[in-house]
């Protein structure tokens, strides 16, 4: 406009010099202190304004993009309610996993459920012990419904390849004590709910594509065990290569339900034709119990044969006792620190022996993990229906949460004799396979294992001497690489 407009002149001038030497005086002005040099911008050139104006506007920017908020529980669920609402999307089909069990549930064609009941007498008593509505398969609403009625909970929102993963912890009564609600990202579509029980039961929900025609009514669909015997094999065709992808992933989710996927003497061996499940369980009872869960799988052979005499579990945890602590036995390297951090003899064994326990539990997830991911290479993963991607997903998850939850344990009991560990936590998943980030969490979980258990107890047998500040600087920086591996491979982890 300057171009335009008449040049300043005259009384004119003078006029407008004396209105900003009164303005300069008067107590509003002075009243705004450093304000009154911004509303006099045009006294400065025009250089420096423009400036001033860029070198601002860039502040702002980055700002926002470096400190930007990040995702809330409550806005994942509000925008998931409200895609649902809108009743553009729909479901094909819902598989409920509970255990070994599955059931589907078809022609899912409206996104309100409450009128849909589940035709399953299980799933209606699992329904009412859990107080959990499984007639309302992924749906937003109703679990913001089961969320809001908890007393106490902590909630945390995690990228998880192209999906959002609402986990919602609770930490007061109530029978479910995790959940997860897994989202798509670029619109917010449920697809996925992960349920722990106190029990330790893992129940899953997951959207499913079918192929079969959609009937008239939502139906289910439960798979029925076919008895291996060498009669029912020449009864049958033989399985396809995506029939026995499918058996084995269902086993290794029966297998974790109980927890006979961390380090026992079992092993999965799958062939073209079946799963095969070998070792040696602890006990008849186990034995029992193993069978129990993997008789609805079809394609599975079982040749078990507990151990007759006294079990040793392979992975025996660490653990130390007064008579491990006594005057004869050497010094170790946090040994002063920890006695002024917890007097009480006593108490000091039970802190120590509980960062060892969650320490051996780090790495037993993480060596589960390792073995999926040398399992589940691109050419395996290719094999299973989207369904059984999303069931595979969850089932990393799963032993990744637990992971995480021993380490933020670990993490708080340690910081009593470390204090608070300054050193920064990076995060670079560039170029990383999930396989690749697995392996670097083994690897960075039993050196922090070794580390604990020299430093805190010396029953490692290291016999490398550490200084007490050596030991929190190294007990500091595999802490910082532990949960740097584990937020990698949470972040690389995508099977759909």
């Amino acid at each position: 406009m300057d171009t335009v407009l008449p040049p300043v002149g005259g009384r004119r001038a003078e006029l407008e010099k004396l209105l900003q030497a009164k303005a300069a005086e008067s107590p509003a002005m002075a009243q705004l202190g450093w304000i009154r040099y911004l509303l006099s911008w045009h006294l400065f050139p025009r250089p420096a304004w423009i400036s001033a104006t860029a070198a601002g506007t860039i502040f702002f920017i980055l700002i926002n993009t470096t400190f930007a908020p990040t995702i809330s529980a409550s806005t994942v669920i509000n925008k998931a309610i409200r895609v649902q609402n809108q009743g553009k999307l729909t479901y094909q089909a819902i598989e409920y996993h509970v255990g070994s069990h599955k059931w589907v549930r078809e022609a899912i064609t409206q996104p309100d459920f409450k009128d849909v009941g589940v035709e399953n007498a299980e799933l209606e008593s699992l329904s009412r012990t859990l107080s959990f509505d499984f007639s309302e398969p992924l749906n937003a609403q109703q679990f913001a419904h089961w969320r809001n009625l908890l007393s106490r909970k902590t909630d945390s929102v995690a990228r998880v390849g192209e999906t959002l993963d609402l986990t919602t912890v609770n930490q007061g009564a109530g029978e479910i004590t995790e959940a997860h609600f897994v989202v798509r990202e670029r619109d917010y579509w449920p697809i996925a709910e992960r349920l722990q029980t106190r029990n330790g039961d893992l129940i899953t929900i997951v959207e499913a594509l079918t192929s079969n025609p959609v009937p008239a009514h939502p139906v289910v669909r439960v798979v029925e065990h076919v008895a291996t015997g060498p009669s029912s094999e020449l009864a049958r065709p033989g399985p396809t290569a995506a029939d026995v992808a499918q058996s084995e992933l269902m086993v290794r989710i029966a297998m974790h339900q109980i927890g006979a996927d961390m380090g026992e003497e079992l092993q999965i061996q799958p062939d073209p034709h079946a799963i095969q499940i070998v070792g040696h369980p602890e006990s008849q009872e186990r034995e029992k119990q193993i069978r129990q869960v993997l008789a609805p799988i079809p394609w599975v052979h079982i040749r078990l044969h507990p151990f007759t005499g006294a079990f040793i579990h392979p992975k025996t945890r660490l653990s130390i006792t007064r008579t491990s602590t006594a005057q004869d036995v050497p010094a170790f390297a946090l040994a002063e620190r920890l006695s002024k951090a917890i007097p009480d003899f006593d108490e000091r064994v039970e802190f120590v022996n509980t960062i060892l326990t969650s320490s051996e539990a780090v790495t037993e997830h993480a060596w589960a993990l390792q073995h999926l991911a040398d399992r589940y290479d691109e050419r395996q993963v290719d094999l299973l229906p989207v369904s059984s991607k999303q069931m595979l997903d969850l089932l990393v998850q799963s032993h990744c949460s637990e992971l995480r939850r021993q380490l933020d344990h670990i993490n708080t009991g340690l910081s009593r004799i470390l204090g608070d560990s300054q050193i920064p936590i990076s995060l670079d998943t560039a170029g990383k396979s999930w396989q690749q980030s697995a392996r670097s969490t083994l690897l960075s979980t039993r050196s922090l294992h070794e580390t604990i258990a020299a430093v805190l107890s010396g029953t490692d047998g290291n016999e490398t001497a550490l200084t007490s500040e050596e030991a929190v600087r190294k007990l500091q920086q595999q802490l910082a690489d532990a949960n740097t591996a584990v937020s990698a491979l949470q972040q690389s982890v995508s099977f759909h």
